[in-house]
């Protein structure tokens, strides 16, 4: 989602006349897009900014330095307490004001603000982002989420669901698919929760499918109580929806669980598995999980650990557990210590590469359809699979965009080695 953002940003400062830098020393303006999930992440926001003040009081005093995304949404005019030099501060439904906002600010010399998060989301053209994958573009499909999972400040800055018609969504995939992209993501907070007038989550799936052109169709993050039979017959049935999932489940524990407000069991997440790869027996997961939670014992530690055995994801994104400001677990007593919450996080990731790396060595002698996507450097590029497999291998730069046939060759916890084999037409 943030990407996302960064990519309107980018592409309404360009319709306004204004050029990318190469770096930030030889900038006009920098934009600082935030995001508020993790402290760590909030903290970064103010190293950034003392290290942008620096560079405007020694080099370019005529800097103009903007804010903007989840941490300002939630920090709102404090940020400019402590960072007295920022120009321009929007939230996150206020990306579309960015350059009035900083014609303003230059205008005034006073830092130019809009918080308002009843704003449109949704105002900027698609026809302006600047996309910046040269094979997947991004579409939102919704904004917000009406779920109050107890560690998580999303909807605080976010706010609730808002959902697009999905004739504006559709509208959007064509145009992209007309620019050239082969594959197209829809995003959401909690994509699959998704709603407008009787369209529900399938039937918005099966709309974008159907548009002519498009090679590959993926979705992100879904939430597990969003999960029905339609959802996963779709994942079974659209010819272009990739076997592919990211399915936040947060812990392996039935009390966490429950005290991190989630809406399900171990069992019924499990059941949930079920359900999706009885309909589509190969289809690859990802998840999310924190580690140190307010009151986890080892022992709930270790059903974390037992549930990515049950499961065998092929990815996870792990974190410790960070306090958030207004969210129900800061009432809590945060009793974990440091040390153990980085030992429980360093077990997890390592428990969890030894799965992917003897799952990706299954792949090795098999062949995929990879969408290339990255140059990796001189005669070597990268792209994915279907199942969102990393595949790097030998190749020239104007493969980026095709679907090549690769054979894999080697492969590690994280990624795939491969020789192309022939493209496709």
């Amino acid at each position: 989602m943030n990407v996302n953002d960064s990519e309107r940003v980018a592409g309404l400062l360009s319709s306004n006349g204004y050029e990318p830098a190469e770096d930030e020393a030889s900038a006009d303006f920098v934009f600082l897009n935030t995001c508020a999930v993790r402290e760590k992440a909030a903290s970064k926001l103010h190293h950034s900014l003392a290290r942008l003040r620096h560079l405007q009081r020694t080099r370019r005093p005529e800097l103009r330095i903007g804010v903007g995304g989840c941490v300002a949404q939630l920090e709102g005019t404090s940020i400019l307490e402590r960072g007295r030099h920022v120009d321009v501060l929007v939230g996150t439904h206020n990306i579309s004001r960015i350059p009035a906002l900083l014609e303003q600010a230059t205008a005034t010399g006073q830092p130019a603000v809009d918080l308002d998060r009843e704003a449109d989301a949704f105002a900027v053209a698609p026809s302006l982002v600047a996309h910046g994958n040269a094979a997947r573009a991004y579409v939102t499909a919704m904004e917000g989420c009406n779920h109050v999972c107890s560690f998580c400040v999303v909807p605080r800055t976010r706010g609730p669901e808002v959902n697009r018609p999905p004739q504006a969504i559709v509208d959007e995939v064509e145009a992209v698919v007309a620019r050239g992209f082969s594959e197209v993501m829809l995003l959401g907070q909690t994509v699959n929760a998704y709603r407008y007038e009787g369209v529900d989550f399938a039937g918005l799936l099966e709309r974008v499918d159907a548009v002519e052109g498009l090679r590959r169709l993926r979705f992100t993050t879904s939430h597990p109580e969003h999960v029905d039979g339609r959802m996963a017959s779709a994942l079974r049935d659209l010819a272009r929806l990739c076997p592919y999932l990211h399915l936040p489940v947060q812990s392996g524990s039935d009390r966490v669980l429950a005290s991190m407000r989630r809406g399900y069991s171990r069992r019924q997440y499990l059941d949930t598995i079920a359900l999706l790869r009885d309909c589509v027996p190969d289809l690859a997961l990802s998840t999310d999980a924190i580690v140190g939670y307010p009151g986890e014992t080892e022992a709930e530690f270790e059903e974390t650990l037992s549930l990515l055995e049950s499961v065998r994801f092929d990815g996870l994104f792990a974190f410790t557990y960070s306090p958030r400001p207004g969210t129900a677990a800061l009432r809590m007593d945060d009793d974990v210590a440091e040390a153990e919450k980085q030992r429980r996080l360093h077990v997890l990731n390592e428990h969890q590469q030894q799965l992917q790396r003897r799952r990706n060595a299954s792949y090795v002698g098999h062949q995929f359809d990879v969408l290339v996507e990255n140059v990796d450097g001189q005669g070597r590029v990268s792209g994915r699979t279907p199942h969102f497999r990393i595949v790097h291998f030998d190749g020239a730069e104007r493969l980026v965009g095709q679907v090549v046939r690769v054979a894999i060759t080697g492969a590690g916890p994280n990624a795939l080695q491969g020789v192309l084999s022939q493209p496709l037409h």
